[in-house]
Formats: structure tokens, sequence, C-alpha cells
């Protein structure tokens, strides 16, 4: 025991550095004016622990330990450096530097295209941009470290993103993508990235977040008015169009951004207005899904661009608002409204692995989807240094009816699928801080109803009715409290959280011989849980360590007619982090925990439900809850002299299954899914990595990004048990430059496999290559000639394999920096069908999908 008690002593001995703010000014000793520009940065034997820059007045402000052996160094080029002891300073410093003279070389000095300073990296935007790039999505899709998907979600060095700012400011609450597809690059200035970014000031030094925050710095020029874009093209074959508005305004204390889009040239709306970034610090379990019963929908493109293969009618419209008030609150307000009209036409062989050999469904697809959907936000916030309230009211009202005629080996069936969706939630948050705790409280209520139904037609004029009704309340309330004790925080997570749910759902003229009792289902599912998280953390100069176990105890009441059951599981998940900042650009996480969640109650029900005209769901009671292991262990560096980002990121996760799912046959032509009980053990791993970076030799930057993922699982397939395993692997690489003023450049290649594997035999492979080039030609300063080619090479069958070939090229007259037209064609070969395979459970898919035919467009672009 005492050695315990020495052991426990030396650690808060070892961990007890004071760590010291330092702050003062730097001058010019002659002079007598303030430096600006000045690096910053504390040492120990050469190896830089922090650093920043001076600003424009001379002021400065750096963190670290006070030791003997930390050195504060001070340089600045022209200047004699200066070193001071950690231990020598006690208040704020006035430094003054001597001007030093030097002989160089005739060099060439260009401006820097990023800068870092503190935890902020800068990248200066017109280092990256060109005449080509309209918005500050296609400058961010060039920059070193930052990597925008195809839906807009920005990661930085590997990590998604917490918080989009536009001049500090949280204007779009997460729904950054209007900002990034709307916002003209040549307006902003900078481009900032907060690493390890804390949003809530309140809980500064008492809450870690290894997360980036991206903030975007307009030039001067851009804000207190009105900044408006229009871009309008009209085409053949008619009726072609496309309008796209957007207007901003950017002021002190208010801040607006409207678009409103329209086209049926195949640019897809709805991702514009997804939330993509992730809650952060209230993120307990605040959010609950509910998943659609109707599985309908419209064949698909995933390998190949919306702008391919879409045939649309959209159009978006959305107005952001925020308005500063009294004693640092805001109000924000959000409308987005989408009215979209989409068809789609395909054929597909969809080819299922049973035990007694293969089952190959054909189908020819055609179908017409509409939506309207229609969200608003409400927030109240007040960000402040000890005090934190925020109280967000959402509503989401959304409208979807699909209609698909499908015709298979035997008969043509017609389905018709109506899926509203209604929610309404409200969050409140509450932080209040004092000196080294902070108390928080958190309240989420979310109410959601989803009457659904399915009509199933066939060419005998048989009709299948399937109606699917679910509603649900959700509650969530949690109270923290955390302190610091020396370099540990401890904090206590508790709270209580409820679901009231009622499902019902109903079968008629079903032609399936079933029992009657599985024709329909009427249940309630409610639980009340209880939950405790203790927390204890550990912040070292080179080491976070974070050890945490939530508790959780389930009271579930299940109804089914006149039947109650009640069910009471407790879980617990505890979880060790250790972060090593070997560096301060060199930082090595590993993340071990035990994993158990309660049963799926989505799955409470004992009857059938028809998700589509091929496949029913039959419900089952899992009682038992689910348990598994994990580890991550992920590694990020960069050098932003050298223009250099680099990460890694290795994920293993084991799972104790109680059921397996199962899928049976009947007639061939009919899936009926289920789960049966029986224990096995499932395992992923995933490996990831990535590397960009700026090349000055070519004006551009490069990156190569690698993603190796396999799944083994088992599977019943006609009552017959078939272990299988899926790999997937994926390489994709990017490049792009500039040839002086005159070239623009930028060339992508990708290529991916997929294999399936039952009892270690392989039974499908593929694999898909594309290469992509652009080209801008500028030969006059007001004209210049855009091209583009895009290649891809799938396998459909072993060894069979299928090439297509776009060709894109536009003519840009530039009246001003304001206008411009154009005139663009796209798909020149007038290329129709693109093939593609997917390997997934137990089964190949694979298409030919309807390509757009070529287009021509008068494109009209404006600035006011």
């Amino acid at each position: 025991m005492r050695i315990a008690y020495f052991y426990i002593a030396l650690l808060f001995c070892t961990s007890g550095q004071a760590q010291q703010i330092v702050q003062g000014t730097i001058m010019d000793a002659e002079k007598d004016i303030p430096l600006s520009n000045v690096q910053v940065t504390i040492k120990q034997d050469k190896v830089i622990l922090q650093y920043t820059y001076s600003d424009e007045q001379g002021h400065f402000k750096i963190k670290g330990e006070s030791r003997a052996d930390n050195i504060l160094t001070f340089s600045l080029i022209g200047y004699k450096p200066v070193e001071i002891k950690m231990t020598e300073i006690q208040d704020r410093i006035l430094v003054k530097l001597y001007p030093q003279s030097i002989v160089i070389n005739e060099v060439v000095i260009k401006a820097p295209k990023i800068r870092g300073q503190g935890d902020t990296v800068t990248y200066f935007v017109n280092q990256f941009s060109s005449d080509r790039d309209k918005t500050i999505g296609d400058v961010l899709r060039k920059m070193p470290g930052i990597n925008v998907d195809t839906k807009g979600k920005i990661t930085y060095n590997g990590k998604e993103i917490n918080k989009f700012y536009i001049e500090g400011q949280d204007l779009l609450e997460g729904k950054y993508g209007i900002a990034t597809n709307g916002i003209p690059q040549q307006e902003v200035g900078t481009v900032e990235v907060y690493e390890d970014h804390q949003p809530i000031k309140a809980l500064e030094g008492l809450f870690f977040s290894d997360q980036a925050a991206i903030n975007i710095k307009l030039k001067e020029g851009a804000k207190a008015h009105w900044i408006t874009t229009l871009d309008l093209e009209s085409g053949l074959p008619l009726p072609l169009w496309e309008i796209k508005s957007f207007t901003m305004l950017i002021k002190k204390n208010q801040q607006n951004i409207s678009i409103l889009k329209s086209n049926n040239r195949g640019h897809d709306l709805s991702h514009e207005c997804e939330t993509v970034t992730t809650r952060g610090f209230f993120n307990q379990d605040d959010y609950y899904n509910q998943s659609q019963d109707i599985d309908v929908a419209l064949p698909s493109t995933p390998s190949l661009s919306p702008e391919r293969t879409l045939d649309n009618r959209s159009h978006l419209f959305s107005t952001n608002q925020l308005w500063g008030l009294k004693n640092n609150y805001q109000l924000k307000g959000q409308i987005n409204y989408l009215n979209d009209e989409t068809k789609s036409e395909a054929t597909s062989k969809t080819i299922y692995y049973l035990p007694d050999g293969s089952y190959i469904l054909s189908e020819t697809e055609n179908g017409k989807s509409y939506q309207n959907m229609l969200t608003t936000n409400l927030t109240l916030i007040g960000n402040k240094d000890k005090f934190y309230l925020r109280n967000t009211l959402n509503t989401e009202w959304k409208w979807h009816r699909i209609d698909l005629m499908t015709q298979n080996d035997k008969n043509l069936i017609q389905e018709k699928a109506y899926m509203p969706s209604h929610k309404v939630s409200n969050n409140f948050n509450l932080v209040k801080r004092l000196r080294n705790q902070s108390i928080s409280f958190s309240s989420f209520i979310l109410w959601q109803s989803t009457p659904n139904t399915l009509d199933i037609f066939t060419d005998e004029k048989e009709k299948q009715i399937q109606s699917v009704s679910t509603f649900f309340l959700f509650n969530n309330n949690h109270a923290i409290y955390s302190f610091t004790l020396g370099k540990f925080i401890l904090s206590l997570n508790g709270g209580i959280n409820f679901l009231l749910r009622q499902m019902d759902s109903n079968q008629q003229n079903n032609h399936i011989p079933v029992e009657g009792d599985l024709l329909y289902n009427d249940i309630q599912t409610n639980y009340i849980r209880s939950y405790l998280n203790p927390k204890i953390e550990l912040n070292k100069r080179f080491l976070i360590l974070t050890i945490q176990c939530p508790v959780s105890y389930y009271h579930y009441i299940y109804k089914k007619e006149k039947q109650r059951q009640t069910m009471n599981y407790g879980i617990y998940s505890p979880s060790l982090k250790v972060q090593w900042n070997l560096t301060p650009d060199l930082k090595w996480t590993i993340l071990g925990g035990i994993l158990q969640d309660k049963p799926d109650e989505f799955l409470w029900y004992n009857g059938w439900i028809v998700q589509n005209y091929r496949t029913i769901r039959q419900g089952y009671m899992t009682t038992q809850k689910k348990n598994g292991k994990m580890m991550n262990m992920d590694i990020s560096y960069k050098n932003l002299s050298l223009l250099l980002f680099a990460n890694a990121k290795i994920s293993l996760q084991w799972n104790n299954e109680k059921y397996i799912e199962s899928q049976n046959f009947i007639n061939k032509n009919l899936i009926v899914r289920s789960i049966i009980p029986e224990k096995h053990l499932s395992r992923q791993q995933l490996l990831q990595g990535e590397v960009s970076k700026g090349i000055d030799f070519i004006d551009g930057s490069a990156s190569l990004q690698g993603i190796y993922y396999t799944q083994f699982n088992r599977m019943y397939q006609d009552e017959s048990l078939m272990p299988f395993d899926t790999q997937l692997f994926s390489l994709f690489g990017k490049l792009n430059g500039k040839l002086g003023d005159k070239v623009d450049w930028n060339y992508s290649i990708s290529y991916s496999s997929a294999s399936l594997n039952v009892n270690k035999n392989n039974l499908f492979s593929s694999k898909k290559v594309s290469n992509k080039v652009g080209l801008s030609w500028s030969p006059f300063s007001k004209i210049s000639f855009q091209a583009n080619g895009e290649f891809y090479r799938n396998e459909i069958a072993n060894d069979e394999f299928k090439n297509i070939f776009f060709v894109d090229a536009a003519v840009v007259y530039r009246i001003n920096k304001k206008y411009e037209i154009s005139l663009d064609a796209n798909n020149l070969l007038n290329n129709r069908i693109y093939d593609y395979t997917i390997t997934s459970n137990l089964s190949t898919f694979i298409n030919q999908q309807q390509i757009r035919r070529r287009e021509l467009f008068i494109h009209l672009f404006c600035q006011f």
C-alpha cells in the first residue's frame, strides 16, 4: 500500500510543472516601433515545443512550462535573435530586437502559401486559386491537409472538422455546404484552421478536443455590404436550364447567406443543406434515428458523379440569418426548402450465392422520385468565458413518394411508396464555469412520425398494400460536473432518458401462405434509462490520458396487444485513450475499450413487413445485449515549411454476436429476411492513410489516400450457415498545378478492388480504375479554353471489363472580373450506358445505368 501511495505522489509531482502564460510586446530597439511577424518559440534542447508570431502591434502570447531548460526565443530576419530562460520571466515583458546586417545572394522571395501561428494554420487563398475556381470549395480541394468529399464533408489531416466559421461566427450550424458551394473565392483572403478547437469558451482547459475548426476570412472589400453572384445556363436538347443565385452579407453583428437554385441538368441539390459536422461536447445519445421500414429506391450509380446520370428537376431555397444581440448573445434562424423530382432507368442482375449454387435475378427498372422537404432552425446562443447557453428548435417536414416499374423474369411490377417523415426537436445546453470547475446541463427532446405505405401491383392486376406507421418520443437529460486537480481533470456525467415508441403495420391482399397474425403488428416499446459516466483525464505537455467508464441501466416495457413483457439490462463500456504529442506537429493516439449496447428494439415485432416487391422483413425479439471490443490507433503529422500533411489510422473491432442474419428464398422470387439466435464472432479491420503536400515547382499540390477494409461474418442462406469474408481496397491520388499564368491543370487516378469469399473460396472479385484530367488554357487575357476527360475501366465479371470515356469542353470569355460568358459541351462522345458492379453480403449486383446524353449550354456568370 505504501508503494502505491508513493507512485501516486510521484505521479502528481512529475505532472505538477507549472504552466506559464508569457505575453508581452516586441519593439525595434532603435526606431522604438512595434515589430510584427516575429517568431516566438519555446525550445528544449533544440526541440520546438510551442511557437507563435507577434501581431501588427508587436503583441504576442504563448504558453509553456516554467523550466530551466526551456528557452524562449525571438527571431526575425534582419534582427539579432534574443533568448530568455522561462524561469527568468515573471510578468509581461518588453523585448527589444536590434537590427543586424546580413549579406545574401540574389534571391527571389515568394509569398507564403501556409503559415502557422500557435494552434492556428493559415492558408492564403490566392496561392492556391486560379481563374477556373469559382467558389471557396473549389480552392479548399486544392489545399494540402484539407479534404472535401463528394457530399461536401470537410476533414483536416484525417479528422472531421467540428465547426465552420465565417469571420469567426457559426452562421450555418453545420450546413456549411451552402457556403463552400457559394462564397466567391476571390472575396476570401485566407482560410484559418483552428487545431484542437474547443468551440465552448467556458470549457477551455477542462474538455479537450482533437478536432479542428475552419474559419473563412473575407477580404476587407467583401464585408459590410451585399455580395451577389448569379449563374444562368440554358442548353440543348431543350428545355435544359440551371439557375444559381447566391447572396451574402457579412457584418460585425449581422450575417446572412441566402441561395436559390434550380436545374434539370443533373446537379444534386439534396446534400447542400445537410448537417455534416459532429456535435462535440453535448453528443450524449441526443439523437435517436428512426430507420425506414419501406425500402424502395431508384437505381443509382455510386461510382459516377450525379451530373452524368441524374435526370432531375430540382429546386432549392435556403436563407440563413445571424443577429448579434446585447451581452454577447446571438440569434440564428434558418429556413430550407427542397423540391426534387428525379427519374432513373437501369438494367441490373443480382447474383445471390446459395448453399446449392446461385440464384440470379434480372430486372429492368424505370422510376420517378418526388420529394418535398421543409426544415427550420431557430437558435439562441451565448458563448462567454464563464457562461454558455444554447437553445435550438428544429423542425423537419418531409414528403417523399417513389413510383417504380420493374420488369423481372416473370412479372411486370409497379411499386408506389409513400414515405413521409415529420420531426420536431429542441436541444437546450447550459454551462457555468467557476474557476477550475464547471457545471453543465443538457436537455434534448425529439418527436417523430413516419406513416409509410407501399402499394404493389402486378401485371395480373393484383394489388398488395403494406402500411407501416411509427411514432416515437425521445428525451435525454443529463448534467456534468468537472473540476481540475493539478494536472488531472475529473468529470462526472449522469442523466436519465426515455423512449416511447408505437409501431402499427398491416398487409392487405397478401397472397403469401402465412398465418394471419404475421400480416400485422401492433406493438409499443418503451424504456427508461439512467446512466453515469465518470471520467478522469491527465493532461501533461506530451501526454493526454483519458479513462472513462460509462454505466447504463435500461428498463424496457414491451406491449403487444394484451401481452406485456419487461426486461432489464445493465450496460458498461470502459475505454482508455492515450495521446502522445511527440512534437507540436506529430501526434500519436491509441484508443481501446469494451463495447456493450442495448438490443435493437427496431426489430421487436413478430409479424412480417413487406419492404419492397422482392423483400419481406420478419421481426424478432432480440433480448440479448451486444458485446464487443475495439482498438483504434492513429497518427498525424504536419510540416508547414514543407507544406506536408500525413495521417494514418488502424481500427480493429471484435463483436460477440448473439444473432445471425438469415435470408430464405420463397419460390426463388421472394426473400424473407430475419435473424436466428446463435452465438458467433465477427471481426472488422480498417486501415487507412493519407499524405498531401504542396509542390512549389508545379505551383500546386499532390495527395494520396489508401483504404483497406475486411470483414469476417456469417449468414444463413436457405437455412444453411455460410461463413464469408469481404475485402475492399482502394487507392486515390490527385495532382494539380499551374504552368505560368496561362495553364491550370489537374489530374486524379483511383483504383479499387473488392472480393467475396465463402469458406476461403473466392466467389467473386472485381476491380475498377478511373482517370480524370482537367485543363484550362488562357492564351489571351479574356479568353480561355477548358477541357475535361474521364476514363473508367470496370470489371463486370471475372476478367470481363467495360471501358467508357467522357469528354467535356468549354470556351470562356471574361468581359471583366465580374462578368463572363461561356459555351459548354458535356459528354461530347454521347455515351449512353455505364456498367458497374457492387459486392455485398453474399450477393453481387451488376448494373447498367442510363447516362445523360450530349448537352450544349450557354452559361452567363455575373457578380454584383
